[in-house]
């Protein structure tokens, strides 16, 4: 994707403006959006994760929170619900999806696209979504190293952080 390293330095400005940022998945998406809390964490961020479909939404303002929503499908309603609820409260919303043109990408401030195959085996309830989940990993990994750079510069500028 050419827009990936623009899309990467909009996503740092993001990131480095939060004063926190919650990540939110639910089923293969809720445990990258774990990893991806405890990755920023480990950065040195404010970050937390919410994979909880029913986890309810503060009812204050959330301005300077940034919410990065993770779905394969950008369609599952519960993170619709969720995303749409966090924006509502001031948030900006950045989301990771398998489809530039799903719902979740739609009513994004920035959406990362990885447009991999799907892939499932199974009939019925039975399907299981085996669609690799490796370009969150490495959409993850790479803001958080970006912005780690970005923020060690900023320490050795202006003496600290925050």
């Amino acid at each position: 994707d050419d827009e990936f390293p623009k899309k990467m330095k909009s996503a740092i400005g993001y990131c480095a403006k939060a004063k926190s940022i919650i990540f939110i998945g639910i089923g293969q998406s809720g445990y990258l959006a774990e990893y991806g809390a405890r990755y920023f964490a480990n950065v040195g961020l404010n970050s937390y994760s919410v994979t909880d479909a029913f986890f309810p939404i503060p009812q204050r303002d959330m301005a300077g929170t940034l919410i990065i929503a993770l779905s394969n499908s950008g369609e599952t309603m519960e993170i619709l619900r969720l995303s749409e609820g966090y924006k509502s409260r001031g948030t900006k919303l950045l989301s990771i999806t398998n489809h530039p043109t799903a719902t979740l990408a739609k009513m994004s401030d920035l959406c990362f696209s990885y447009l991999v195959p799907p892939f499932s085996v199974g009939e019925g309830e039975q399907r299981v979504d085996l669609t690799t989940h490796v370009p969150v990993l490495y959409i993850i990994e790479s803001m958080g190293m970006n912005l780690l750079d970005y923020l060690e510069g900023r320490m050795r500028n202006e003496g600290n952080i925050f």
